[in-house]
């Protein structure tokens, strides 16, 4: 499929900080996926995200459904270094 023939994809993004935490979230309303496929062995991208918020000490939650977009959440400690 050509790029310009892809459905327009509406994407958000959020970055707060609360209770010492760093709080990231990204929406897209895209194709989304089942449930199930998130830890098939060609899911390396979303083994990669979890790998990284672990080394973080933080964690990734993804939840996304077909036809209803992809929500992918990391809530990581905030830590101060002086």
């Amino acid at each position: 499929m050509l790029p310009d023939m892809l459905p327009l994809l509406k994407v958000s993004s959020s970055l707060s900080l609360y209770n010492n935490e760093l709080v990231l979230i990204v929406e897209d309303d895209g194709i989304g996926f089942k449930e199930t496929e998130k830890h098939q062995p060609h899911s390396l991208g979303l083994l990669g995200m979890r790998e990284r918020a672990h080394s973080l000490k933080g964690a990734l939650t993804i939840s996304s459904e077909p036809g209803a977009g992809t929500k992918i959440q990391l809530t990581t400690p905030f830590v101060i270094v002086s």
